[in-house]
Formats: C-alpha cells, structure tokens, sequence
C-alpha cells in the first residue's frame, strides 16, 4: 500500500486491544521504582509506539499510547490479599491516599483516554501518551 492513506488511528495498551488498538503502559516508566525488567518493557513500549508513529505517520495512521497510573479493578483485591493481608478496605484507602486526586482511577478513565486518542478530536496528535494517574506522576511522592 505504498503511497495509500490508511487514516487508522491506533491507541495502544499493554493489557488490552479494542476496535482502533491504543497500547496502555504504567507510570512506572515515569516514576523511578527500582523494577528494572518491567521498567524496561514499558520504556521499550513507549519507545516502539513514537518510533513507529513517526514511520506510519504519513499513511495517516495514529500510534499512541494511554499510561495508567493506580486503577482500581479487581487486581486491587488481589494486591490486597498478598500484600496487606487481605486488608482491602485498608489497601485501597493506602493507595487512594497516594493519588494526588484523592482516589484510584477506574477503568473507564483509561478507556475515556483510548476513546479520545482513537477520536477525530485527536486527528492531529501521534506518537505521544497520554498519562491517566490523578497527578501522580506529577507529585513528589505522597504516601
């Protein structure tokens, strides 16, 4: 298709596809944390998709990654069960308290992300991310 315009729009994530795929990363990328092989793959992502924006860019086709920060989806529960002893109540008021937003993100926030990306309203922006985290990347660190 050399020369063809695709006009696709591609939003990508790690642990989902949808109908126009938007690959999703984690902060962890833009937060330090001493994981080195996970660090690795995030960044390793987040390089691949503007790489790959930038080769595509002219067929009209959009690559751009969603971030998510804390979500609150049902490995919450199991985060609480293995690290604070089945204490859910507690584990999520901990992570909530870490937001400077005051609470987890939900999945629908990180679809609202996709949905925007893969939208007209976004028709001029590729090979960037859009960090879905309440600020966290932003704060200095709350606990």
């Amino acid at each position: 298709m050399s020369g063809a315009r695709l006009n696709q729009d591609v939003v990508s994530t790690t642990q989902s596809h949808y109908l126009k795929p938007t690959p999703t990363n984690s902060i962890v990328t833009h937060s330090g944390k001493p994981q080195i092989a996970y660090s690795t793959a995030k960044a390793a992502l987040l390089s691949f998709s503007r790489a790959t924006a930038v080769i595509y860019a002219e067929k009209g086709v959009r690559i751009n990654t969603v971030v998510p920060g804390l979500i609150n989806t049902p490995l919450v529960k199991m985060l609480a069960d293995k690290y604070a002893g089945g204490d859910y109540k507690g584990y999520v008021e901990t992570r909530n308290k870490q937001v400077p937003m005051g609470r987890m993100g939900t999945a629908w926030d990180v679809a609202n992300a996709a949905l925007f990306l893969a939208s007209r309203e976004a028709n001029y922006i590729t090979g960037t991310e859009i960090i879905v985290d309440g600020g966290i990347v932003q704060s200095t660190g709350r606990t």
